[in-house]
């Protein structure tokens, strides 16, 4: 009965968590770009990016579709049967999360015993950044349950289950790659360093050698079948070379700044090379091969937090093996016994949970900050004349898209875009106003004649300044550039 309440109060936990973040986490860029996506798939277009609202320039090769057909697809007939809202997108979202948080349970009880997989479970159930990205229109952690649940199965192989479980998990790899195509550099990376690590302690090095090459050249062929052979994946990477500056980014700077505020990463990977050492199971060295992978990928990308957070998910077991320990040592003297173990709990809560209650607290108390300038520049619209909205922020789309004001996106990527001189699809139409936000003025700040826009209006909302401007000589170039706008009645 006991365990019975410890697995209701962590499902609890953790669907409430996601719950509350798919209510209340404002909607932002990329959220909403694989949700257009999406869309399109559930209109019966396929996968396309959409350039307008209308839907009648949609781009099958668009490089802002980063979400694969096993993620996309699934979504678009989702949001075909549920509705085509982003609240709907992220109620099938807290699902596949759920999906993951399964996948990763039985995973650490491969490694540990049921109790301590579950408090892991516990650990990644209170973190912010699993409950925020587990809960949008991402493919991170849906992604990363295909591989852990992969890794699940091959640990079953390796400890001398029928060859099916080798296969099984392979499968759940290629379909991880399916997700998220950058996938398959930090598999791959892994199944290297595993194959490195079962050549030196000499265990069945042959076998692993074996196993690997038929890893990686299945997963390279499922990269050939997502673009239809070598050409059409030598044109999908030309269009998206841009990304190279995200994914071979060197900013370590970054990186090593998010690891720095992240005691789990370095507390259960510690943890986790020390195991290693001293038992040298092979289970701790599959699991620290994909522990090193996916930290090399993280330290040479631009250290985005969607990156880092899936260092997160291996350590919490090894963490977790502790917290039995100390709670039985929190309890030894009856003596406030119960004030020492609240204690732990909070202390826990502190370093795990990342500000989680603190932040979605704020969210749910005051809901009307959440997005409040993507509304207020609704607002605007909404009472202006001018019949069409031109932005880079794709996020507005699906603001604009609730008062049925019609809109228009580029097809050049952020990363694209840097240095590109005044693109023709950047030039206003007639009929448009032009919304210009934090992107407008970084990454797309080269595409526009700013000498050429006049300020129509404004939105200001906190420190955020966002503007809409029309057609006409400014005499004021160099003040747009820089962001520093004159103020408007």
């Amino acid at each position: 009965m006991k365990s019975l309440w410890a697995y209701l109060i962590v499902g609890a936990l953790l669907l409430g968590g996601l719950l509350v973040s798919a209510f209340f986490s404002p909607i932002w860029y990329d959220d909403a770009g694989h949700f257009l996506v999406a869309r399109e798939v559930a209109r019966g277009h396929g996968m396309c990016y959409p350039l307008n609202s209308t839907g009648e320039v949609c781009l099958a090769d668009s490089p802002f579709i980063t979400m694969g057909p096993v993620q996309a697809y699934p979504m678009g007939w989702w949001l075909r049967f549920w509705g085509e809202t982003m609240l709907a997108g992220r109620m099938l979202m807290v699902l596949l999360s759920l999906g993951a948080a399964i996948a990763f349970y039985r995973f650490a009880r491969v490694l540990t015993t049921s109790g301590k997989a579950l408090i892991a479970v516990g650990i990644m159930g209170v973190n912010i950044q699993f409950l925020t990205y587990g809960a949008e229109v991402l493919g991170e952690v849906p992604m990363m349950g295909l591989v852990i649940g992969g890794m699940s199965f091959l640990l079953r192989w390796e400890r001398g289950k029928a060859m099916w479980n080798a296969g099984l998990g392979l499968l759940l790899w290629c379909l991880a790659v399916g997700i998220k195509e950058y996938a398959i550099l930090p598999i791959g990376l892994s199944l290297g360093i595993w194959f490195l690590m079962r050549l030196i302690s000499k265990n069945k090095p042959l076998q692993a050698l074996a196993l690997t090459s038929v890893y990686a050249a299945m997963l390279a062929l499922t990269l050939l079948l997502l673009h239809g052979g070598v050409r059409g994946l030598q044109a999908y990477l030309v269009a998206r070379q841009s990304y190279g500056s995200e994914f071979l980014a060197f900013n370590f700077g970054i990186s090593l700044k998010f690891l720095l505020l992240k005691p789990l990463f370095w507390l259960g990977t510690g943890a986790m090379v020390l195991k290693w050492r001293v038992k040298r199971r092979g289970a701790d060295a599959m699991t620290l091969s994909v522990q090193l992978a996916w930290l090399v990928f993280f330290l040479l990308s631009a250290g985005y937090d969607r990156f880092g957070f899936l260092l997160l998910f291996l350590p919490a077991i090894y963490v977790a093996e502790f917290a039995p320990y100390l709670w039985r040592e929190a309890g030894r003297k009856r003596n406030w016994a119960w004030a020492r173990r609240l204690a732990l709990v909070i202390v826990g809560l502190a370093i795990f949970s990342q500000q989680t209650y603190w932040v979605f607290g704020k969210r749910v108390a005051h809901p009307e900050t959440v997005n409040a300038t993507e509304l207020a520049a609704v607002a605007i619209a909404v009472q202006s004349r001018i019949p069409k909205v031109f932005t880079v922020e794709q996020q507005m789309a699906v603001f604009l898209d609730r008062v049925g004001k019609p809109w228009r996106l580029v097809s050049i990527v952020p990363s694209a875009a840097l240095g590109q001189k005044l693109p023709p699809e950047f030039k206003l139409d007639r009929d448009e106003a032009m919304l210009a936000g934090p992107y407008a003025f970084t990454e797309y700040e080269d595409c526009f004649d700013w000498s050429k826009l006049q300020v129509w209006d404004s939105i200001v909302v906190g420190e955020e300044r966002w503007y809409y401007f029309q057609s006409g000589d400014s005499g004021n170039e160099g003040a747009y550039k820089n962001g520093a706008m004159p103020r408007t009645e």
